[in-house]
């Protein structure tokens, strides 16, 4: 067993570095994300089909742990602090684990099948970018959650099939949609929409560049009451 995930994981790790970058790689409906801890030392991959996280020990290519977690986990972030948040596309939550303590230390409400996460460089907020929304089963969304209180701060409705969430800088996200390369620009300061339009694939980018507008829109978020 252990070898066998050591040899997707390093599979899948191969795979992400040999390849040049193409759009849909990463949170769309591709490979799994294979992401590791600050220091380089472990590295961490989702087990949908488990509903768990295995935690794998680089130098040793043992299992340190196997985390459980909610159904269906699509991709994982990690904050500066080593802390993961697992996205569970199954159950609409965010899983919480802490590094050395193999367990989940909290679950976060979210949207409709949370795909792709972002920390900020603070640590203070976790952007997630869900695919669908109970409102519209057509439409995603960007949500901020306040790490500490584990609250909603606002959600924007992105369009249909959000599929990946690039931070640039600690003002601006951009949201690529499956729908022919179309970007969304999102500002995280005021929480509304700035830009839509086409995009300019870069090979071997890490994100897609927006290209010069077609339209230039202001949408305001939808503030969410705050979660007990």
């Amino acid at each position: 067993m252990r070898k066998t995930i050591w040899m997707a994981l390093a599979a899948m790790a191969l795979s992400t570095a040999c390849s040049p970058a193409t759009p849909g790689a990463g949170s769309g409906g591709g490979a799994t994300p294979v992401v590791g801890s600050r220091d380089g030392a472990l590295r961490y991959l989702p087990q949908a089909e488990q509903d768990a996280v295995t935690v794998i020990d680089v130098r040793s290519q043992r299992t340190v742990a196997q985390v459980a977690v909610g159904k269906a986990p699509a991709q994982i972030a990690v904050a500066a602090d080593d802390t993961l948040y697992v996205a569970n596309r199954g159950s609409r939550s965010v899983s919480v684990i802490r590094r050395g303590d193999w367990r989940e230390a909290a679950r976060i409400d979210v949207g409709v099948e949370p795909s792709s996460l972002k920390v900020s460089a603070d640590d203070r907020t976790l952007y997630v970018l869900n695919a669908s929304s109970l409102e519209d089963a057509d439409v995603g969304s960007l949500m901020a959650v306040d790490v500490a209180t584990r609250q909603i701060r606002w959600s924007v409705p992105v369009g249909p099939d959000p599929r990946e969430l690039t931070l640039d800088g600690d003002r601006l996200a951009t949201v690529r949609l499956l729908n022919e390369g179309e970007v969304v620009r999102v500002d995280l300061v005021r929480a509304e929409i700035v830009h839509r339009g086409r995009a300019q694939w870069v090979p071997g980018a890490a994100h897609t560049r927006p290209a010069p507008p077609d339209v230039t829109e202001t949408e305001a978020a939808s503030p969410l009451a705050a979660r007990g």
